[in-house]
């Protein structure tokens, strides 16, 4: 299989800010305060949620993208593909017909994924969270959950519907 191509991230800021064009957003770089971690030509675009929930902030750096919303945070190499994935990801999300679900253990931060569904389903959430973490080859945290249980935040762009599944020990397997 061929490597995927890389792409120049800020190269692709404008499809992204047209694809914002209905939010109201801000845009920050490195010469903004707490911004100083975007070098030059890099970006950060600060959706503000249309319904007083947390923001969403993507990041346009030379390495890729970055989505974060809440304690959510994800990942995106500079290639088209990805690209297109966060572009999907992000009308899903703003659509509701996905959330962003953030694993805690004990109060500490283990993962977060997409759940591409529009509703919360606990099962599916719950085997889809371990199967996120072995693929990641972090099947330690599975048994750490397994062992003491953990609290999965499911967020949504419209904060009314944004739950936590409380997952008991013994229950993620």
């Amino acid at each position: 299989m061929a490597k995927p191509e890389k792409i120049k991230p800020a190269e692709k800021f404008g499809e992204i800010m047209d694809f914002l064009d209905m939010y109201d957003t801000t845009v920050y770089t490195g010469s903004d305060e707490g911004y100083d971690y975007l070098e030059n030509g890099e970006y950060c675009i600060e959706v503000n949620s249309p319904s007083d929930g947390d923001s969403l902030f993507i990041d346009i750096e030379n390495s890729g993208f970055s989505i974060a919303c809440g304690d959510y945070e994800g990942h995106y190499n500079a290639t088209d593909h990805d690209f297109r994935h966060m572009l999907d990801d992000l009308e899903k999300f703003m659509d509701g017909r996905m959330y962003l679900a953030v694993v805690l253990c004990k109060e500490m931060w283990i993962c977060s994924l997409t759940v591409d569904r529009p509703a919360v389903d606990r099962k599916y959430l719950i085997r889809q969270t371990a199967d996120f973490l072995r693929s990641a080859d972090a099947a330690a945290f599975v048994k750490q959950i397994h062992d003491s249980g953990a609290d999965i935040d499911c967020l949504w762009w419209d904060p009314s519907k944004n739950s936590t599944i409380s997952v008991r020990p013994g229950e993620m397997r």
